[in-house]
């Protein structure tokens, strides 16, 4: 969101020493600008884009303080950071006003999330294969046969360091991939309008309408700022008329604290399991050791999931109401000079006027933005990048520790690992998020106003009522899920005379309880919106 100097008009097109033009003389001009500006791009010299690796770098410090708030030497290089570009893959419009770490958060997701959770398969794989066929770190690493006891004994090796190098290579990975990202290209006005050239300052303001023209998708980073700042609607209005068809790609950054949130709990989960499961074991008695850790684990998985769907919901509440009472007349600028423009370039792009576009706002956008954004639920990358410590628990050590079992128990496990990491996990994570919304939706109405997430937690039914719901997630997890496909079925890999069965039968078990999982799964993700980004070095 650019600003421009005090008094300064926002896009003018007369001599500065010349007598002010009249409302309606701006208003032409203007409105035959953005016409042009949508077939005619800007000149080549302000023509500039930022790479994601650039307006990233220094953990986004080019969001956290408005530039006009800089030292002189600091908003000199700025600018330099930019560079001349073709086509613009995002234009990124957000308010001043925002927490520049949500935004950094947002566009790290945004930019990093699928490269994440790929890279922590791979390096939880990898670690399993180095710790069995390389080299064995044997502190911390522990070979036990009573994990199944009384029912059972199979020899497993479990180790703690697969499932870090998972983690750790996942979370390095959002460090990695948006500094490898030279040819994506934002346009963020901090760094793509000089800071220090009145001149060219202007002239980047002026051709506002030309960079939303270059770029391919809107970026709105929103948050309860966003549509009560006028030039944020004047963003939106000019993407709007340039690219009636292309959908706005309106980014909560309340999103990234969810995730955040889930990373969190589930880190603290699997960390637990990670450590403790063998001793739980020694402690408990075999089989009961794994279901106390698992079942304590994955309360702590779930309860994040369900705190994380109370903060969505009530943001979309919010979200509802200010777009319900939507009226550009209303939003804020720091220059009346660049109010009257705005307006008048709003009213003449728009058919019908502000009234339309207000209308515009309240209906079909609001449509739009809430299927794409808040619809059928936290979308299932995002949702397996607050998982990514739960995949790499499943899959490294998970492989790791049966690569000493008969056969057959290691084709059931390799049958139930990914299916527990990226189907039943996620679905009963999206099960508690579903649970958080409806305990959001019950605080909000008993409170008759809109709520904050602390206000919702401090209250003892819906702190409870959290409580609960990562207690069903852990009973449907550990209980129901890793009773049946990993202990029942390696049950009957390693004792199938105790029911008249042979070994491979488990394998058929195996497929069926996994199978439906994994239709579930399919059922319940293919209604939450999907990001629709490139992903480009």
């Amino acid at each position: 969101m650019p600003s421009s100097a005090p008094g300064e008009p926002l896009l003018a097109t007369r001599d500065v020493n010349a007598p002010p033009a009249s409302g309606d003389h701006l208003a032409d001009a203007l409105a035959k600008y953005i016409a042009a500006a949508a077939a005619l791009h800007p000149p080549r010299r302000i023509r500039r884009g930022a790479s994601v690796a650039s307006a990233l770098s220094k953990y986004g410090q080019i969001f956290t303080t408005n530039p006009d708030k800089l030292p002189y030497e600091q908003r000199a290089r700025l600018f330099g950071r930019s560079e001349v570009v073709e086509q613009i893959d995002a234009f990124v419009s957000h308010s001043w006003g925002s927490p520049g770490y949500m935004k950094y958060m947002t566009l790290l997701l945004e930019e990093a999330a699928p490269y994440a959770i790929v890279t922590n398969c791979l390096a939880s794989l990898l670690a399993a294969f180095f710790q069995g066929h390389v080299y064995e770190i044997s502190f911390g690493t522990t070979r036990m046969t009573y994990g199944f006891e009384p029912f059972f004994t199979l020899l497993q090796v479990w180790s703690p360091w697969i499932w870090f190098a998972g983690v750790a290579a996942g979370y390095v990975t959002f460090l990695v991939v948006p500094a490898l990202k030279r040819r994506r290209f934002y346009f963020v006005d901090g760094l793509c309008i000089s800071q220090t050239d009145p001149t060219l300052k202007l002239q980047g303001i002026r051709h506002l309408g030309g960079f939303v023209a270059l770029s391919r998708s809107l970026l709105v980073m929103w948050d309860e700022q966003y549509l009560s700042r006028l030039w944020c609607v004047y963003e939106l209005a000019v993407f709007r008329a340039v690219h009636p068809h292309r959908p706005v790609r309106l980014l909560p950054m309340r999103l990234s604290i969810a995730v955040a949130i889930i990373c969190v709990t589930m880190l603290v989960g699997t960390g637990f399991y990670a450590v403790g499961y063998p001793s739980l074991c020694a402690s408990l008695g075999g089989i009961a050791g794994f279901f106390v850790a698992a079942y304590l684990a994955s309360v702590l998985f779930y309860l994040g999931c369900t705190i994380a769907g109370v903060d969505l919901a009530l943001q979309r509440r919010v979200l509802e109401a200010q777009f319900d009472g939507f009226d550009a007349r209303e939003a804020s600028c720091y220059n009346e000079s660049d109010r009257v423009e705005i307006y008048a370039a709003i009213e003449r792009i728009t058919d019908g006027g502000l009234d339309a576009f207000n209308a515009m706002v309240r209906t079909t956008l609001k449509e739009e933005v809430l299927r794409r954004s808040f619809g059928g639920g936290l979308p299932y990358v995002y949702l397996m990048t607050g998982l990514l410590p739960l995949i790499a628990l499943a899959l490294g050590p998970g492989v790791a520790q049966l690569s000493e079992a008969p056969f057959i128990s290691r084709v059931d496990w390799y049958i139930y690992g990914p299916t527990f990491a990226f189907c039943t996990g996620p679905l009963v994570g999206a099960w508690c998020v579903d649970d958080g919304s409806a305990i959001a939706v019950r605080a909000s109405s008993a409170a008759g106003t809109a709520v904050k997430l602390a206000e919702v937690l401090r209250t003892p039914a819906s702190r409870n009522a959290v409580l609960r719901s990562a207690a069903r997630g852990a009973f449907w997890l550990a209980g129901v899920h890793c009773g049946i496909s990993y202990f029942l079925v390696q049950f009957i890999a390693n004792r199938p005379d105790y029911f008249g069965l042979r070994s491979v039968d488990s394998v058929w078990l195996a497929i069926v309880s996994n199978g439906y999982c994994v239709v579930r799964a399919y059922l319940t993700f293919r209604a939450t919106p999907v990001p629709e980004h490139e992903h480009r070095l």
